[in-house]
């Protein structure tokens, strides 16, 4: 696959002088990070992360107390079966969520089921047990609150006859009976519970197209809920329950209702009216928002600017992300959260150059442990500068963009001629941001250049450029990916004879598109785990909950009836000219590898297809 990329770009060409020295071998990028889902214990003593060693995953803890790195229990993926996430619930108790694909009558499906483990014991016991062995609870690991201050129990939500309608319940990690505390109660599928463990809001679809929306909140104490549906009625602004207030009748929400950009608010349950603006950004959503251990008010929220950026209210954090900072001079640090009852705190640090590692500040000592890095084999090596930048589309928008440049290359002004891989993004509405990446930085590695742009309808934006995707997911859209690479060459950044397109799920479609409208602007286009055959893809929908929502959802995006095929790569092979690669993991349950096969199929000797054998 490596000889086929680079044959098909630059055989011949003279990139060797935007490459420092030889480069690291392709299995230094194509490794998982070494540590994701990092969970401190309470009393700091543990780690639970997942761990990439010797080309597999691996749940692993690790004992800390004797200021060694020491694995103390480890499991690992194995053909079909996937960890999820690990977190500690007390100092000798974890929960694991594990995910497996299966097959629910005619329906493809990814099943979970939620872990618990004693420290010291390597039995994984289940927390819910089914009782019945031929319909198990899909989706088992829903935790509602995590009940800081009881170590036995966590609020899950579940049902185990309707997927859509959901019950909470008061759940033993280590088995027992389940306590409701929530009946189901249609449509709502969605719960929130405060910091207490009291759930006070549900948010669901329903109705006759699926597509109706209720929101119930309450104050704390009280019987009945009250319902808000007005606040998410469809069209209007938005409105998305973050938190609760320690004083019970407010609740913390992030809303449009005032701005283009989402922003943060207090709002009174009791009066269904907005109170205090707590934070907005004039050209970026919040993108998350960060909570008390304690007492579960708001200490910070996070957008994305260029990388991740946070504001912080409370002052204790901010002169703890200070104090982490002056440990580690030079270096860009992250704070990631606290440990369950709060004595750790979970930082990334990196710098320019290097991929980065997570860092585990003790609160009551002042001391920080450093991990492994996360990219052990190219600590040190060079790397790729990241740099953010914007061109113009053919409308005149504003389209933001990334480009990560070979080694050497220290700025775009100075780059000329190189060869490039564009690089549009899945989602659709989701979105790219300044930070490492691996399939970019292998691609500079090897002397290219790789533009990744947030076309229009990405996220965190603000809603009148989300709002741009609607029925331009098959046109706009691609104009946006096409101008990017119009935009390189007409500045002198790239060789006009060596560009490629690749991209995955939804850049997977983009890219395959590209090579139909644009049949001489790329040598060869790559597409990964990609749409290509909207109808099919559309029709399988209803299968699923929410069928007809979501069925609707994309014909937002890409239109209906003849639309759908004109917009689909398989309908449209005459037009593609150059070599295309299509890969796909053979397990995916959001874009099935069958749509590959037939792209495949229909391009002939100008495609060739792998499938990666238990991909996800």
């Amino acid at each position: 696959m490596k000889r086929f990329i680079i044959s098909s770009l630059a055989a011949g060409a003279a990139i060797a002088s935007a490459v420092a020295q030889t480069p690291p071998p392709v299995e230094d990028f194509a490794r998982v990070p070494f540590l994701s889902g990092v969970s401190v214990s309470p009393d700091g003593k543990g780690i639970a992360a997942k761990v990439a060693t010797q080309g597999r995953e691996v749940t692993s803890v690790f004992d800390l107390s004797d200021g060694g790195f020491d694995q103390v229990f480890a499991v690992a993926d194995s053909d079909g079966l996937r960890v999820n996430w690990v977190r500690w619930k007390s100092p000798d108790t974890l929960l694991l969520s594990l995910r497996f694909a299966a097959r629910r009558g005619r329906a493809t499906t990814v099943e979970r089921r939620l872990m618990f483990l004693e420290k010291g014991d390597n039995e994984l016991v289940q927390v819910i047990k089914d009782r019945r062995d031929e319909f198990p609870v899909q989706i088992q690991d829903r935790i509602v609150s995590w009940l800081p201050d009881d170590p036995e129990h966590v609020l899950l939500a579940y049902s185990r006859n309707n997927p859509a309608n959901l019950a909470v319940y008061r759940a033993p990690i280590a088995g027992g009976l389940h306590r409701t505390v929530q009946r189901v109660r249609p449509p709502i599928r969605d719960w929130w519970a405060d910091r207490d463990g009291e759930v006070r809001a549900g948010f669901g679809l329903g109705g006759s197209n699926d597509d109706q929306r209720t929101l119930i909140i309450r104050a704390r104490g009280e019987e009945n809920y009250r319902d808000i549906s007005h606040r998410v009625a469809e069209n209007g602004p938005a409105f998305l329950v973050q938190g609760f207030a320690p004083d019970g009748t407010t609740a913390y929400v992030l809303s449009t209702h005032e701005t283009d950009t989402r922003a943060l608010y207090e709002y009174d349950i009791i009066n269904d009216q907005f109170k205090k603006r707590l934070f907005a950004h004039p050209l970026f959503d919040i993108s998350s928002v960060e909570f008390h251990h304690e007492d579960g008010r708001v200490i910070g929220v996070r957008f994305i600017q260029d990388g991740g950026r946070a504001v912080w209210f409370d002052d204790a954090i901010k002169a703890e992300i200070d104090r982490v900072r002056n440990l580690v001079p030079g270096e860009t640090v992250s704070y990631f959260g606290s440990s369950l009852g709060g004595g750790h705190g979970v930082y990334f640090a990196t710098k320019s150059g290097e991929p980065g590692r997570y860092m585990i500040y003790d609160r009551s000592s002042g001391t920080l442990s450093r991990l492994p890095p996360q990219y052990p084999e190219l600590n040190g090596k060079p790397l790729g500068e990241q740099v953010a930048t914007s061109y113009a589309a053919r409308d005149g928008l504003e389209i933001p963009a990334f480009v990560t440049l070979p080694p050497g290359v220290q700025t775009l002004q100075v780059a000329r001629g190189l060869p490039f891989v564009i690089f549009p993004h899945g989602g659709p509405e989701a979105r790219e941001f300044l930070g490492f990446d691996y399939q970019s930085q292998f691609l500079a590695s090897r002397g290219y250049g790789v533009l990744q742009m947030n076309f229009r309808g990405s996220s965190g934006y603000g809603e009148t450029f989300t709002n741009l995707i609607e029925g331009e997911a098959g046109n706009a859209l691609l104009n946006d990916i096409a101008d990017g690479a119009r935009w390189l060459v007409s500045s002198g950044f790239a060789d006009q004879d060596r560009l490629a397109i690749m991209g995955g799920s939804y850049g997977g479609y983009a890219s395959l598109m590209n090579l139909v409208r644009e049949p001489d602007l790329y040598q060869c286009g790559i597409g990964i785990n990609g749409l290509y055959d909207l109808p099919k893809f559309i029709s399988e929908a209803r299968q699923y909950v929410d069928g007809q929502a979501t069925q609707r959802y994309w014909k937002s995006l890409f239109g209906e009836g003849r639309a759908l095929r004109d917009n689909s790569p398989v309908y449209n092979v005459d037009a593609v000219k150059k070599p295309v690669l299509l890969i796909h993991g053979e397990d995916d349950r959001v874009v099935p590898a069958s749509q590959s096969r037939a792209l495949n199929r229909r391009l002939g000797r100008r495609a060739r297809l792998v499938e990666l054998e238990n991909g996800d």
